[in-house]
Parts: structure tokens; C-alpha cells; sequence
């Protein structure tokens, strides 16, 4: 049982990046209910190591799930094409590397949490037609395209950590 499972379980004929957030949630409050460890305490030993383990999972799919970047990274390597960790890519759009630049630089000028707030707004809108993309390039097929979109939600949800850290 793993992130496929907890996607399937969640009435998903296949992987894909669109999600129901709501239902993932339901699915997940109902796999954790069933499979909790505290749940198992009376049977044996054997039941209670399968439940903790597929606990364990559900945890991991769950979070991987409900983050677009974790997601998306997720179904790039189902389809063999390296992503996350193992993604060797850099920006290709010196525009865009040059607003994540300017944008980072603004984060670390300032501590006025209005600015920092607006910051955080627009990077979080972008984040958004940035995802919009990668729904349409994993609908299509194209996960070349979807790779480089990967590299660019990386950017922004990088520079949210930095504005949420400093907020």
C-alpha cells in the first residue's frame, strides 16, 4: 500500500497530478482510522507490525499527495523521468530566474510583514498558474514539460519558505 494505493483508494482510475483535496483528506482520516496501531493493540504481534507499517505508508503517501511539488516530483518518476532529489535541471527562463531573484533579494531587505505579506500573495498566485500548467502537461502526456514546470514550482515554493520563515 503506498501512494498509488491511497490515490486509487481515493476513487482515482490512475496517477494524476489533479487531485480532490477534500476526498484525498477523507480517504486518508478513513485509511488511518482503519489501519491505526492503537487499533491493533489486542490482536497479534504479526497484525500489529501490518499495521503499523501500512500506517507508516499512508503517512508517507499523504504527505507526498497533498503538496504540489512532492506530487508532481512523485509522478515524474513513475514515468522515469528524474525529478526531486534526483532532477539535475536548472532554470531555463533567465526572466523568470531573474523575478525569483529580485524576489528573494526583496524577502531578505526587508522585515515589514506588509511587504513580506504581499510577497508571499504573489508568490503563492504564481505557484498556482504554475500548477495549472503542470495539470495540463500531465493530462498530455508531456512530461518533458512537466519536468521543466517542476523546476520552476521548486523556485517558488523555495522562495515561500524563505518568506514564511522570515514572517
Amino acid at each position: 500500500m503506498g501512494l498509488l494505493a491511497l490515490q486509487r483508494w481515493s476513487f482515482y482510475k490512475q496517477p494524476t497530478f489533479d487531485i480532490d483535496e477534500a476526498s484525498l483528506e477523507r480517504r486518508y482520516k478513513l485509511l488511518q482510522w482503519t489501519l491505526h496501531p492503537d487499533k491493533a493493540v489486542s490482536r497479534t504481534a504479526e497484525e500489529q507490525d501490518f499495521s503499523a507499517g501500512h500506517a507508516s505508508q499512508i503517512n508517507q503517501a499523504y504527505g507526498v499527495l497533498r503538496r504540489s511539488l512532492s506530487r508532481a516530483n512523485y509522478l515524474l518518476m513513475l514515468a522515469g523521468v528524474p525529478a526531486g532529489d534526483h532532477f539535475e535541471g536548472t532554470l531555463e527562463d533567465p526572466e523568470l530566474l531573474m523575478e525569483v531573484m529580485e524576489a528573494r533579494e526583496r524577502v531578505e531587505g526587508t522585515s515589514d510583514p506588509s511587504e513580506l505579506r504581499e510577497l508571499l500573495a504573489a508568490n503563492r498566485s504564481d505557484q498556482r498558474r504554475v500548477e495549472g500548467q503542470l495539470s495540463a502537461a500531465f493530462g498530455a502526456g508531456d512530461t518533458a514539460r512537466a519536468a521543466a514546470l517542476v523546476a520552476q514550482l521548486t523556485y517558488y515554493v523555495r522562495l515561500e519558505e524563505a518568506i514564511v520563515a522570515k514572517l
